[in-house]
């Protein structure tokens, strides 16, 4: 969404990248011919309005469970007051997101979260 409102504003850039001699259609997948009218336009709604958007930089499973903890804390103030939790979820979230060792002890660093 963000490289569509800077092009919607007007910004460009150098298409020889991609269409040029050298570009990316010439030296790796061919010339790209693309259906814009399958989008939508006049006659149909836009196929964006058919996308989610992720409101959390998670897994998109433990997206409700992101938005229920926010819930949850503004309740309980203190996250001292908490002292054990239990989260369910289906074969299918627990594969995407904690059967990994490394995801239950992430070594990078929080960047962009205000603590609250």
């Amino acid at each position: 969404m963000f490289a569509v409102r800077l092009a919607r504003a007007g910004l460009t850039g150098p298409a020889p990248i991609f269409e040029g001699k050298s570009g990316v259609f010439q030296q790796i997948t061919g010339a790209a011919i693309i259906d814009v009218a399958s989008f939508g336009g006049r006659d149909r709604p836009f196929r964006i309005h058919q996308c989610i958007l992720k409101p959390y930089p998670a897994v998109v499973y433990t997206q409700t469970a992101i938005i229920a903890a926010i819930e949850v804390a503004k309740e309980v103030g203190s996250l001292d007051r908490i002292a054990t939790l239990d989260i369910a979820t289906s074969r299918r979230g627990y594969e995407r997101t904690g059967s990994e060792p490394e995801k239950w002890d992430p070594k990078t660093a929080r960047r962009g979260c205000a603590s609250r």
